[in-house]
């Protein structure tokens, strides 16, 4: 809104300066911060580090998902990748609708949640280790099916769905070279097919075999997030 000071003499007029956006008011949102997209490519461009350590706990002592360190290098992988979105949906907050703003939040939060699920599951071994507890989680039938339930939708519906949207508005952005558009487009197939994959496996290298290539998707991603200018 600005001031103006009417000539000779006259009564001061309001005008509404419409290149803000309704509602906004100068408030600061999250979304809104120089720093999120650099941030969120810096955890994209390191989280094949869990990746690539993941897949080769997979397939050196087999598909175990409570020990070996596996919960703990997907927990990280989680956090790194949620951390990419983010600052995904904040380098597009200006051309991004409100759905596609909740969308990204919606995916950040599933991963977060899958990386809270093996937090529980690395926790409970890593005690049964040192301090010989029982494994309470994994031998309760009722907890591991919920566990293995909840797991499954994050995994394979919701952050799916939600990385298939947000890559789709990405590539129609613009705001990334090519490169960094189809690496956000091909995300959410990825982890379908991977998932698949090792469903389907009969051994434990191929089961792990695609985690490379999730691994190279992220991190040219997190490359052009980082290099990206709103």
């Amino acid at each position: 809104m600005n001031i103006h000071i009417g000539s000779n003499g006259g009564p001061p007029s309001t005008q509404f300066d419409e290149s803000q956006p309704a509602g906004s008011s100068g408030a600061h949102r999250w979304w809104d911060s120089p720093a999120l997209p650099r941030v969120g490519g810096i955890a994209g461009m390191v989280s094949p580090l869990p990746l690539l350590a993941a897949g080769w706990i997979t397939a050196t002592a087999g598909q175990n998902l409570r020990q070996n360190g596996f919960p703990w290098a997907a927990t990280l992988a989680a956090i790194l990748t949620a951390t990419c979105v983010l600052g995904l949906t904040a380098l597009h907050s200006m051309r991004w609708a409100a759905p596609l703003r909740a969308a990204g939040l919606v995916t950040a939060a599933a991963l977060l949640a899958i990386a809270g699920f093996f937090t529980a599951l690395g926790t409970e071994d890593l005690l049964a280790t040192l301090a010989s507890t029982p494994r309470f989680l994994s031998n309760n039938e009722a907890i591991t099916s919920i566990g293995t339930l909840t797991g499954s939708i994050l995994t394979l519906i919701v952050t799916p769905l939600g990385l298939a949207v947000i890559g789709i508005a990405t590539f129609r952005s613009g705001l990334l070279s090519r490169t960094g558009r189809l690496s956000a487009v091909a995300v959410a197939p990825c982890l379908v097919l991977g998932a698949l994959v090792s469903a389907a496996a009969t051994s434990a290298p191929v089961a792990a075999a695609w985690v490379p290539v999730l691994a190279a998707c992220w991190f040219l991603l997190g490359r052009d997030l980082l290099r990206s200018r709103r």
